[in-house]
């Protein structure tokens, strides 16, 4: 999805396992877009995100996680780093 209101129709009306979300989008950011899709009924609110952003600082970090982002990464995406993320939201 190219932006974060995409990103929450897509996950309430699709079956997904999983959502990757970059932190800036173009209309509303990764953040409130997570909190959105947290807010949904049943397991869409329930899906695991894993928020990516080029921002690394500890209060990124927190903020995402306080917005219910499972996971953090930060930009260039490492596979190895990807692949960890995956195996955590799945454990």
């Amino acid at each position: 999805a190219g932006t974060g209101e995409a990103a929450i129709a897509a996950v309430a009306g699709g079956h997904y396992d999983l959502v990757l979300m970059d932190v800036t989008l173009p209309d509303i950011d990764g953040l409130e877009a997570t909190r959105r899709i947290r807010a949904l009924p049943g397991q869409a609110g329930r899906i695991p995100i894993i928020g990516v952003s080029g921002r690394s600082s500890e209060d990124d970090i927190r903020k995402a996680r306080a917005a219910g982002m499972t996971d953090y990464l930060t930009k260039p995406v490492r596979p190895a780093a990807l692949a960890e993320a995956l195996a955590r939201a799945f454990a």
